[in-house]
Protein backbone atom coordinates (compact mmCIF):
# COMPACT_ATOMS: atom_id res chain seq x y z
CA UNK A 1 0.00 0.00 0.00
CA UNK A 2 1.39 3.10 -0.93
CA UNK A 3 0.50 6.39 1.19
CA UNK A 4 0.22 9.64 0.76
CA UNK A 5 0.19 12.89 3.03
CA UNK A 6 -1.77 15.72 2.55
CA UNK A 7 -1.01 19.13 3.53
CA UNK A 8 -4.50 21.36 4.31
CA UNK A 9 -4.57 25.11 4.96
CA UNK A 10 -7.30 26.75 7.64
CA UNK A 11 -6.47 29.93 8.11
CA UNK A 12 -3.34 30.49 10.33
CA UNK A 13 -3.33 26.41 10.93
CA UNK A 14 -2.19 23.39 9.00
CA UNK A 15 -3.19 19.87 9.46
CA UNK A 16 -1.75 16.80 7.70
CA UNK A 17 -3.89 13.43 7.18
CA UNK A 18 -2.16 10.40 6.07
CA UNK A 19 -3.88 8.25 3.64
CA UNK A 20 -3.90 4.80 2.27
CA UNK A 21 -4.18 3.93 -1.16
CA UNK A 22 -7.50 1.21 -0.34
CA UNK A 23 -8.05 -1.27 -3.29
CA UNK A 24 -11.59 -0.36 -3.92
CA UNK A 25 -13.80 -0.37 -7.16
CA UNK A 26 -12.59 2.96 -7.85
CA UNK A 27 -8.88 4.00 -5.79
CA UNK A 28 -9.97 7.49 -5.45
CA UNK A 29 -13.29 6.83 -3.54
CA UNK A 30 -11.13 4.62 -0.81
CA UNK A 31 -9.07 8.04 -0.75
CA UNK A 32 -11.36 10.17 -0.47
CA UNK A 33 -13.22 7.63 2.26
CA UNK A 34 -10.35 8.14 4.63
CA UNK A 35 -10.03 11.81 3.80
CA UNK A 36 -13.58 12.36 5.04
CA UNK A 37 -13.10 11.74 8.43
CA UNK A 38 -9.96 14.07 8.19
CA UNK A 39 -11.89 16.74 6.80
CA UNK A 40 -15.10 15.80 9.67
CA UNK A 41 -12.23 16.99 12.41
CA UNK A 42 -11.47 20.20 10.43
CA UNK A 43 -14.58 20.86 10.03
CA UNK A 44 -15.83 20.64 13.51
CA UNK A 45 -12.76 22.66 14.74
CA UNK A 46 -13.61 25.80 12.13
CA UNK A 47 -17.23 25.40 13.76
CA UNK A 48 -16.20 26.12 17.20
CA UNK A 49 -14.02 28.44 16.29
CA UNK A 50 -17.04 30.28 14.51
CA UNK A 51 -19.46 29.62 17.24
CA UNK A 52 -16.78 31.41 19.87
CA UNK A 53 -17.05 34.38 17.63
CA UNK A 54 -20.11 34.72 17.42
CA UNK A 55 -21.32 34.07 20.82
CA UNK A 56 -18.95 36.82 21.37
CA UNK A 57 -20.64 39.10 18.72
CA UNK A 58 -23.98 38.03 20.55
CA UNK A 59 -23.38 39.30 23.61
CA UNK A 60 -21.77 42.98 22.83
CA UNK A 61 -25.33 43.52 20.43
CA UNK A 62 -27.57 42.65 23.72
CA UNK A 63 -25.27 44.43 25.77
CA UNK A 64 -25.64 47.45 23.03
CA UNK A 65 -29.24 46.82 22.68
CA UNK A 66 -29.68 47.12 26.40
CA UNK A 67 -27.35 50.83 26.68
CA UNK A 68 -29.20 51.93 23.47
CA UNK A 69 -32.73 51.83 25.15
CA UNK A 70 -30.90 53.58 28.11
CA UNK A 71 -29.60 56.60 25.66
CA UNK A 72 -32.66 56.81 24.06
CA UNK A 73 -35.72 55.90 26.36
CA UNK A 74 -33.81 56.20 29.98
CA UNK A 75 -34.78 52.20 30.78
CA UNK A 76 -32.67 50.14 32.60
CA UNK A 77 -34.93 47.03 33.11
CA UNK A 78 -32.60 44.99 30.57
CA UNK A 79 -29.02 47.14 31.47
CA UNK A 80 -28.42 45.70 34.78
CA UNK A 81 -27.78 42.41 33.82
CA UNK A 82 -26.42 42.88 30.98
CA UNK A 83 -23.62 45.38 32.77
CA UNK A 84 -22.71 42.85 35.37
CA UNK A 85 -22.52 40.22 32.29
CA UNK A 86 -20.01 42.77 30.42
CA UNK A 87 -17.99 43.85 33.73
CA UNK A 88 -17.47 40.25 34.40
CA UNK A 89 -16.25 38.82 31.61
CA UNK A 90 -14.16 42.05 30.42
CA UNK A 91 -12.55 41.74 33.96
CA UNK A 92 -11.85 37.93 33.35
CA UNK A 93 -10.28 39.51 29.87
CA UNK A 94 -8.41 42.27 31.24
CA UNK A 95 -7.05 40.88 34.72
CA UNK A 96 -5.03 37.09 34.76
CA UNK A 97 -6.03 35.10 37.87
CA UNK A 98 -9.15 36.43 39.21
CA UNK A 99 -11.05 33.23 40.57
CA UNK A 100 -12.90 30.51 38.86
CA UNK A 101 -16.28 32.11 40.02
CA UNK A 102 -15.49 34.77 37.42
CA UNK A 103 -14.56 32.60 34.76
CA UNK A 104 -17.45 30.43 34.82
CA UNK A 105 -19.56 33.71 34.16
CA UNK A 106 -17.02 35.34 31.86
CA UNK A 107 -17.96 35.28 28.08
CA UNK A 108 -15.08 36.31 27.03
CA UNK A 109 -13.13 33.08 28.31
CA UNK A 110 -12.17 31.43 24.74
CA UNK A 111 -8.17 31.94 22.75
CA UNK A 112 -10.32 33.14 19.92
CA UNK A 113 -12.24 35.99 21.94
CA UNK A 114 -9.61 36.90 24.20
CA UNK A 115 -6.91 37.15 21.04
CA UNK A 116 -10.17 39.65 19.32
CA UNK A 117 -10.58 41.66 22.76
CA UNK A 118 -5.90 41.81 22.33
CA UNK A 119 -5.80 42.73 18.70
CA UNK A 120 -8.63 45.55 19.30
CA UNK A 121 -7.32 46.93 22.43
CA UNK A 122 -3.84 46.07 22.65
CA UNK A 123 -3.75 48.50 25.79
CA UNK A 124 -4.59 47.28 29.09
CA UNK A 125 -5.47 50.91 29.92
CA UNK A 126 -8.34 50.85 27.44
CA UNK A 127 -9.78 47.95 29.14
CA UNK A 128 -9.61 49.18 32.57
CA UNK A 129 -10.77 52.60 31.47
CA UNK A 130 -13.92 50.60 30.26
CA UNK A 131 -14.26 49.05 33.02
CA UNK A 132 -14.59 52.29 34.78
CA UNK A 133 -17.24 52.75 32.21
CA UNK A 134 -19.35 49.55 33.13
CA UNK A 135 -19.38 50.48 37.03
CA UNK A 136 -19.83 53.88 36.53
CA UNK A 137 -22.94 52.87 34.65
CA UNK A 138 -24.01 49.95 37.43
CA UNK A 139 -23.61 51.88 40.27
CA UNK A 140 -23.92 55.70 39.31
CA UNK A 141 -23.38 58.03 42.07
CA UNK A 142 -25.55 60.72 43.27
CA UNK A 143 -23.88 63.34 41.85
CA UNK A 144 -23.57 61.64 38.53
CA UNK A 145 -26.15 63.84 35.67
CA UNK A 146 -28.22 62.45 33.26
CA UNK A 147 -25.64 63.39 30.34
CA UNK A 148 -22.85 61.75 32.08
CA UNK A 149 -24.23 58.63 32.41
CA UNK A 150 -25.39 59.21 28.11
CA UNK A 151 -22.03 59.26 27.58
CA UNK A 152 -20.73 57.01 29.37
CA UNK A 153 -23.26 54.74 27.91
CA UNK A 154 -22.06 56.12 24.00
CA UNK A 155 -18.58 54.86 24.80
CA UNK A 156 -19.67 51.83 25.98
CA UNK A 157 -21.72 51.01 22.47
CA UNK A 158 -18.62 52.09 20.56
CA UNK A 159 -16.15 49.94 22.76
CA UNK A 160 -19.12 46.70 22.46
CA UNK A 161 -19.38 47.46 18.66
CA UNK A 162 -16.01 47.62 17.73
CA UNK A 163 -15.71 43.73 19.83
CA UNK A 164 -19.41 43.33 17.64
CA UNK A 165 -17.39 44.06 14.41
CA UNK A 166 -14.61 42.68 14.11
CA UNK A 167 -16.14 38.96 15.91
CA UNK A 168 -18.30 39.03 12.88
CA UNK A 169 -15.31 39.61 10.83
CA UNK A 170 -13.61 36.64 12.01
CA UNK A 171 -16.56 34.41 11.64
CA UNK A 172 -15.75 34.42 7.84
CA UNK A 173 -11.88 34.59 8.50
CA UNK A 174 -11.65 31.09 8.19
CA UNK A 175 -12.27 29.69 5.24
CA UNK A 176 -13.41 26.05 4.69
CA UNK A 177 -10.31 23.60 3.85
CA UNK A 178 -9.40 23.23 0.39
CA UNK A 179 -9.95 19.49 -0.73
CA UNK A 180 -8.57 20.30 -4.07
CA UNK A 181 -5.00 19.00 -3.23
CA UNK A 182 -6.62 15.73 -1.81
CA UNK A 183 -8.57 15.30 -5.76
CA UNK A 184 -5.71 16.38 -7.34
CA UNK A 185 -3.68 13.36 -5.31
CA UNK A 186 -6.34 11.17 -6.27
CA UNK A 187 -5.87 12.09 -9.79
CA UNK A 188 -2.16 11.20 -9.20
CA UNK A 189 -2.32 7.80 -8.15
Amino acid sequence: MASIIILISAGDIYYHITAYRVPRASDSMGLLALLGEGRANLMSSRLDREDQYLEMALFSRRLISALLDFVRNNTSERLQSSLDDAITSLRYATEPGIGSIAAQRAVFDSYEQLKTLEELFPEKMDRERMLGTLNQLRHPGPEVDRETMRKAAKSAIDFFLKIENRALRNVNRYPEPSVVLAEEACRAT
